[in-house]
């Protein structure tokens, strides 16, 4: 019984940590209140891209970055950016004890009334392959402000590469290493 209960309150206690935890997290601007335009939140340089029809599958590979873009992804036609931006201009919002080392966004550009689109009617899947990626580094999406959010979800890390599913344009992406003063990982 004193089992049970010990059990059932660390439970309630990491259940009560994580909501408390996720609720002093920023907010990015839904879909409707506009999606972010990257290039003016740092990242500026356009690595590469490709002009994506409807039903037609295709990719972005450019330096340590491969995107596959699925057919059914866009119901009209786009243009598709791949952005950089400089590590080191994400620095100051960066988690204490760790390092950026790469700096990512989309910009998704409607060419039927050249509007950003945000949302994704289904997902791009990113692969990053960069030796300073190791188990230990950390994935975050940027808010517009240069606010850090963890970002986990149907991430696979490995030593050299991550992979993530992305749904949208409307965050960018930092990947970060452990500072030589601090540690980071998932």
């Amino acid at each position: 019984m004193r089992t049970t209960f010990a059990v059932m309150s660390l439970s309630l206690m990491v259940l009560l940590a994580a909501c408390s935890k996720s609720s002093n997290l920023p907010t990015q601007p839904s879909n409707s209140q506009g999606t972010p335009d990257w290039t003016k939140h740092g990242f500026t340089t356009v690595i590469d891209s490709v002009t994506i029809t409807p039903g037609t599958a295709d990719s972005v590979v450019s330096g340590p970055y491969d995107i596959q873009i699925p057919a059914n992804a866009f119901s009209s036609p786009v243009t598709f950016e791949l952005l950089s931006g400089n590590p080191t201009s994400f620095s100051a919002n960066a988690p204490s004890g760790e390092t950026p080392i790469l700096a990512f966004a989309f910009k998704v550009i409607d060419t039927q009334n050249d509007s950003l689109v945000g949302e994704f009617n289904n997902p791009v899947n990113i692969t990053v392959t960069d030796s300073q990626i190791t188990p230990q580094s950390w994935y975050y999406d940027i808010l517009t402000n240069g606010s850090y959010l963890l970002n986990s979800t149907g991430m696979q890390l490995s030593a050299g590469q991550l992979t993530h599913p992305v749904h949208g344009a409307i965050y960018g992406w930092v990947i970060t290493v452990a500072s030589s003063t601090g540690s980071g990982g998932y």
